[in-house]
């Protein structure tokens, strides 16, 4: 669901302060933490905060490869939409999405640190 919020809140490029303020109002409802909130809505920040790839596997910057690669694997299994299967098609999607934005984000930092 917060997915789905936060796709609908930056379909404009940009997201406003009442958006964000009721998007992290449902999230704490759903009992998403904060951590967990910011490593999801960091793909959709791309743009704007060039640590979004930290984010999304809740890592600081700098880290190291080690680093990496343990915070990319916990949240591989975190997230594998196999993990989820039996609840149904929307919450697969929405694994597999998270899924793709951390491959997407460790494959950003593996470049960023071997160059």
């Amino acid at each position: 669901m917060l997915h789905l919020l936060l796709l609908i809140a930056y379909a404009d490029g940009e997201i406003v302060l009442s958006e964000e303020s009721l998007i992290e109002r449902i999230a704490a409802a759903l009992g998403v933490n904060r951590l967990d909130l910011d490593s999801i809505r960091a793909p959709y920040t791309k743009k704007q905060d060039i640590n979004w790839a930290y984010k999304t596997l809740e890592i600081e910057p700098p880290a190291s490869e080690e680093t990496i690669k343990k915070a990319y694997r916990e949240m591989a299994k975190k997230y594998h939409p196999d993990k989820v299967n039996d609840l149904g098609e929307e919450v697969k999607k929405a694994a597999t999405e998270k899924f793709r934005s951390i491959n997407e984000a460790y494959e950003s930092l593996k470049k960023k640190s071997s160059s």
